[in-house]
């Protein structure tokens, strides 16, 4: 018998979602930690302070009827401590029946049994245990560059409190979207910024035109884009800073940023030791979110792009697998997200090479620019003449991806991403229509460009058959 059904190991928000939900359809519940303002007393102690907490600032975050109160001075203190430490997502859980445990949680198995979860001097014996332990820089194999300082998009300010204390050069070694944002602030704010791209993208996996346009809007803010390859080996320069071999150039740069994305947090686990399979950039889970120790599920566990948004919905896929059927599969194929670049890039679905891979050389794309004449005079009143919408279908006219630079491009994929989901064609977008004074009127024109490219005789038959 397990002490517990579910222990969700991480400081994320993912972790804690599953928690909490776990502990409100009644299964007990253990949230692992090493979060210094996540300290607890004794569990019974611990727990009063944090009804006491729950009472008082519940009705103003939202979280209903308050818990009985206690008397407990105390519990008061604590309460004084939670509230300067913002620390009122770990009362919560404890309120809810939450086992809060402080402690970096090693997993072992005995043979043919359940998980046990090590963290600090407790043994937490489970069913099934939930990895949401966050995310940290990738950093790349590059010679040198454990003998240098260097810094992620998280840690550039760690030490200068102004945008003027920064060295007047930033190389950003790119790949990411963190990468291409910190790139285009920088230079907005006059640093002379150097983004290395080895992969000659601004955002790996974005498809190959969208990524074409971010990088036109990085060189026309000033950013100075380098796809001659990756970084060969990098040292301390003399005078400060750093110097890099890129290709066959010698460069130099006030301080290194490493924005090549990022990987799951998963040192420590004893993963290695229970057999779960690793992918290159994390682990190997299936639709369900399931490692391969089906007991071991994990959210954010590929370091994709967009992997904030990604991870939530991993946590409500995992929640609602909790109790009992029907299971639920993550389906982030329409899953939308955007860069914050000015203007932004947002994206849902596949890419064109992604749909031509999973669909056959019969996918199409069609696109449409902001400056184009099919337009209404939306994006000249707002002086947004710069951008594009790009609608991959499938060979019957189904729309499976959408790739939009411009203003206001996270409302228009939005729409697109309900579309998608609602199994919306071509033909029924290029009839849509929207207001004359927005910008989503980029969309229908960009459908009717690929009516005739599609198979109605395919489309006639889909619509019979399904």
């Amino acid at each position: 018998m397990t002490a517990y059904e579910i222990v969700a190991i991480g400081p994320t928000l993912a972790a804690r979602e599953v928690a909490l939900r776990a502990a409100q359809a009644g299964l007990r519940t253990a949230w692992v930690t090493q979060r210094s303002d996540a300290k607890l007393p004794a569990s019974e102690f611990y727990r009063q302070a944090a009804a006491r907490a729950v009472q008082i600032a519940g009705p103003a975050m939202g979280l209903g009827e308050a818990i009985a109160p206690t008397s407990n001075w105390q519990a008061r203190a604590e309460l004084a401590r939670l509230a300067a430490e913002r620390g009122v997502a770990a009362a919560v859980l404890a309120a809810a029946g939450v086992d809060v445990v402080v402690g970096s949680g090693l997993i072992e198995r005995e043979a043919r049994s359940h998980p046990v979860v090590r963290a600090g001097d407790r043994v937490l014996p489970t069913r099934r245990v939930v990895l949401a332990t966050g995310t940290q820089a990738r950093v790349p194999a590059i010679q040198g560059l454990e003998n240098v300082e260097y810094r992620s998009p998280a840690t550039i300010w760690s030490r200068e409190s102004s945008i003027a204390d920064l060295p007047s050069t930033v190389a950003v070694a790119g790949g990411d979207t963190a990468g291409a944002e910190l790139a285009q602030q920088l230079a907005r704010w006059g640093k002379t910024v150097l983004l290395l791209l080895p992969d000659g993208r601004a955002v790996a996996g974005m498809d190959a035109e969208a990524d074409a346009w971010l990088q036109a809007q990085l060189e026309a803010d000033g950013v100075r884009v380098m796809t001659q390859g990756a970084i060969a080996c990098v040292r301390a320069a003399e005078a400060g800073g750093v110097k890099l071999q890129v290709g066959d150039r010698g460069l130099t740069a006030g301080v290194l940023v490493m924005a090549a994305g990022v990987e799951p947090r998963l040192a420590g686990l004893g993963l290695e030791g229970l057999g779960v399979k690793y992918r290159p950039r994390g682990l190997q889970v299936d639709a369900r979110l399931r490692t391969s120790q089906h007991d071991i599920l994990a959210c954010g566990a590929d370091g994709a792009s967009g992997s904030d948004r990604r991870t939530r919905l991993e946590a409500r896929v995992i929640a609602g697998n909790l109790r009992a059927l029907p299971w639920q599969q993550l389906t982030a194929s329409g899953l939308p997200w955007a860069i914050a670049t000015d203007p932004p890039l947002a994206t849902v679905g596949l890419s064109e090479a992604e749909a031509r891979q999973a669909y056959g050389n019969a996918t199409f794309a069609c696109c449409s620019e902001y400056a184009s004449d099919r337009l209404p005079v939306a994006a000249w009143m707002r002086d947004e003449a710069t951008g594009f919408c790009k609608l991959v279908a499938r060979p019957n006219g189904r729309v499976v991806g959408a790739q939009v630079f411009g203003a206001l491009a996270e409302e228009i994929v939005g729409a697109i991403a309900l579309a998608m989901k609602r199994g919306v064609d071509l033909y029924a977008l290029a009839a849509w229509l929207p207001p004359e004074d927005g910008l989503a009127a980029v969309v229908p024109p960009t459908a009717r460009l690929g009516r005739g490219r599609s198979r109605g005789w395919q489309r006639w038959l889909d619509r019979r058959l399904l």
